[in-house]
């Protein structure tokens, strides 16, 4: 395990011994909450992201409130039709001179139409004043990515909108000439642009795994299935499975190699139609970037399989000791229906959920399991606990975690930003729903002002910028 996995793990495993929570007995609490007690919107208004989380506190019929997905449907025959267009579309003149770049896509009319709806579209890219990586041989597999500096958790590594972009599956019933739509791709890039897709690895074209697909000796198209990687958050309709999906090649994204024990996340940011990648734990400089190609709380039969399918064998600590590996992934699952038993039975301790989380937690960043959406779904679990608990102080610290989680996956800072208020978290409908006296914001007695500021630092995140964080009084 690394070092920063290892110090944080520490920290999680010292949090036992200092949790000191006021159980609520049912004598004692009002207004009891109950499932119909609570808005079914998220506790906070969480962008699209990787992780996908939903707020474990339950619903209630009457603020129901379920935000209008973004369509894509198309209404027109025009509107189906592929194109290559250029997204965002740069100036016919000084295109050398077009900075941020931009992205030659196969996409249909309608969809496109979308995406220049969006509001502020296209957002400038992000630039790090210091370059954060450098791209140079590995020892054994080809190029790789490498930190130029030390990073922490959330930190933007790379963005760069993608070369090329087209759809993730292709309907077999109404093939298209994808070979065909990526020459004229690449004809309307910067040569040397175009010279960089060209120049990416090819596992399909000409081997076994090519065979009963399609691409036959389609090099071009071998490429992007090589290398693209799949863009959630843009769609034609709502997709069932992976029709109507989209991936993108990018000219650096695509050089990071894979790990099951990630180091940072790729995602897709609509507004600026551009990649980011960003760290999930502290990476020191000369370390490589890896990111995952698959969900890793797969068992590794696969995981295995997957990677087999693109002639490539991880070599990963996970992967060298696969029964260990499966046996800790048998372990963690996710906490909604132990935090839903808790909300129920009134008899179960007030950190009841906490020191569940915190101990899943502390085995998935032993594994390295940062990159999961289970990783998250336990600090939101942990957040929302001490929101019941009334507790904005430390609701707020494994908020801001979130946050960081959330920001990594998704590339939003909305979420971060929102949950580093830890005025926000004593406005929540659940606020003290497991405190004995609900009248009072902050009981005295049990644990003196000393212990509850070292209970904060020990909470804090690995950079320290939260551990001063004082209980909302």
């Amino acid at each position: 395990m690394d070092r920063a996995s290892d110090t944080e793990a520490e920290r999680i495993r010292d949090l036992f011994e200092n949790i000191t929570i006021e159980e609520a007995h049912d004598d004692e609490v009002s207004d009891v909450p109950t499932e119909s007690d609570f808005s079914s919107d998220k506790t906070f208004r969480l962008a699209p992201n990787a992780l996908k989380l939903r707020s474990l506190i339950p619903a209630t019929k009457r603020t129901a409130s379920h935000p209008k997905r973004f369509s894509w449907s198309t209404d027109s025959k025009t509107e189906n039709v592929i194109s290559n267009i250029s997204q965002p579309y740069p100036p016919l003149i000084a295109r050398e001179d077009f900075d941020d770049g931009w992205t030659e896509c196969i996409i249909r009319l309608g969809t496109n139409n979308k995406i220049k709806q969006i509001e502020g579209f296209p957002m400038p890219l992000q630039r790090s004043k210091v370059p954060a990586y450098h791209i140079k041989e590995t020892d054994d597999i080809g190029l790789g990515m490498f930190a130029a500096r030390r990073m922490g958790i959330s930190d933007l590594i790379l963005n760069e909108r993608p070369l090329v972009l087209g759809p993730l599956t292709v309907d077999p019933n109404k093939p298209i000439d994808m070979e065909g739509y990526l020459e004229k791709a690449l004809n309307r890039l910067p040569a040397a642009r175009a010279a960089k897709y060209r120049a990416l690895f090819d596992c399909h074209t000409g081997t076994e795994c090519a065979e009963g697909d399609g691409s036959g000796d389609s090099t071009l198209f071998g490429i992007f299935r090589t290398n693209a990687f799949r863009v959630d958050n843009l769609y034609d309709s709502d997709p069932t499975d992976d029709d109507g999906l989209y991936c993108a090649v990018g000219e650096n994204t695509s050089r990071i190699n894979h790990s099951c024990r990630p180091n940072a996340l790729v995602s897709f940011h609509l507004e600026s139609f551009s990649f980011q990648v960003r760290a999930i734990r502290q990476i020191e400089e000369g370390e490589e970037i890896a990111i995952p190609y698959c969900d890793i709380m797969l068992p590794h039969e696969e995981r295995d399989e997957i990677f087999r399918n693109f002639h490539f064998e991880c070599v990963c600590q996970s992967c060298q000791d696969p029964a260990a590996s499966n046996a800790i992934r048998s372990t963690i699952t996710s906490p909604s229906a132990i935090f839903k038993q808790w909300l129920d039975d009134r008899s179960l301790p007030g950190d009841y959920v906490i020191r569940h989380s915190l101990s899943q937690i502390d085995t998935m960043l032993r594994e390295g399991m940062e990159g999961s959406a289970v990783y998250g779904e336990h600090l939101q679990a942990i957040m929302e606990s001490y929101i019941c608990l009334g507790d904005s102080g430390l609701a707020s610290i494994w908020g801001v975690k979130l946050g960081r989680a959330l920001l990594a996956s998704a590339g939003d800072t909305k979420n971060l930003e929102l949950m580093s208020d830890v005025h926000l978290y004593s406005s929540h409908q659940a606020w003290q729903s497991r405190m004995k006296n609900k009248s009072k914001k902050k009981r005295k007695g049990k644990k003196s002002k000393g212990q509850k500021e070292r209970h904060i630092d020990n909470a804090s995140a690995e950079d320290g910028e939260v551990g001063n964080v004082s209980e909302d009084e």
